[in-house]
């Protein structure tokens, strides 16, 4: 059994079927190193959640091996390990709607083996960094969706656990508290904890993961630091030009055809490196003038929509 003890999580040719001979996860190797901030991305149903849920015990595999710091997921001891070792967000809040916030964030700190004088500091501790003491005395039934999530989020940091999985952490936060929970993620992983994240916000998560793994129909499509799965693309910068009737007639008389989208009326043209000399060229020989073109790298969402657009070329 894979027991790698440097590893936070390691798996070997591992699978998840469901009823219906469903893959769910199909021979599945990955090495996460401790200590790191990885996001996982993916379509819906690409398998990231059911990943999630074997690495916290919630679901066994069909087969295969997993290992989360150190421990087999498969064995008794392995899982009771575990589970006193990490704190799980899952992307659907599951809270018992009649306590108080409070109670709800220290009774979940409880079931990790804390003292209630360590359950009690705990609480507080996470309380006071998520900004949940004006909630801590109202029902958990009576707060809106992203008040929940923001409970969800709290009772997985509480323990100060090695590992953290946290399944959509910023989904239906308004922009402030979005940010806001980034830079306690950010903070926490400098308490080098191991922190894996699957998000829709990939250009906010960027700022701050190390790693990106990318699934799709069940496995890993790519994976690697976020520069690495950013120079995967197929293009290495993006040309913004003001959007113009004008240049548009031009852009598409220019042989080779030119790869550009439209957005937030600019016109957008995804470059290679190798032809970055011979677009600019080809812009200023177009006999449209061009007040101004702006050059940046692609970023982890542009890479994500690429590399699975190339998946189905």
């Amino acid at each position: 059994m894979v027991t790698d003890p440097v590893n936070a999580i390691e798996s070997r040719g591992l699978w998840k079927t469901y009823p219906g001979d469903v893959q769910a996860i199909r021979d599945l190797d990955l090495s996460l190193k401790p200590g790191k901030i990885c996001i996982i991305a993916g379509p819906n149903g690409a398998g990231k959640t059911t990943f999630l849920r074997m690495v916290s015990t919630e679901r066994l595999p069909t087969r295969g091996e997993l290992s989360v710091l150190g421990h087999d997921v498969s064995s008794t001891d392995g899982q009771l390990a575990i589970k006193r070792k990490i704190g799980v967000m899952p992307q659907e809040a599951r809270l018992y709607p009649h306590l108080t916030v409070w109670e709800h964030v220290y009774y979940f700190t409880l079931l990790k083996d804390l003292t209630k004088v360590k359950a009690r500091e705990e609480t507080e501790r996470v309380m006071d960094l998520l900004k949940l003491q004006g909630l801590r005395k109202k029902i958990v039934d009576h707060l809106s969706g992203g008040q929940k999530s923001q409970v969800s989020l709290a009772q997985a940091l509480a323990g100060d656990s090695d590992l953290l999985l946290l399944d959509e952490p910023t989904t239906g936060l308004d922009p402030g508290a979005r940010r806001h929970v980034w830079d306690v993620i950010n903070n926490i992983s400098r308490d080098e904890k191991t922190i894996v994240i699957t998000t829709h916000y990939l250009d906010e998560g960027q700022a701050i993961a190390d790693d990106a793994i990318i699934f799709n129909r069940g496995s890993i499509v790519t994976k690697g630091s976020v520069c690495e799965v950013m120079a995967g693309i197929r293009y290495g910068a993006r040309i913004e030009i003001d959007h113009r009737k004008e240049l548009v007639r031009s852009l598409e008389a220019i042989e080779p055809p030119l790869r550009w989208i439209v957005e937030n009326g600019k016109m957008v043209l995804l470059v290679r490196n190798d032809e970055m000399d011979e677009v600019i060229g080809s812009l200023l020989s177009s006999g449209v003038k061009i007040s101004e073109i702006t050059i940046s790298r692609p970023s982890l969402e542009e890479a994500y929509l690429d590399i699975l657009g190339a998946e189905h070329d």
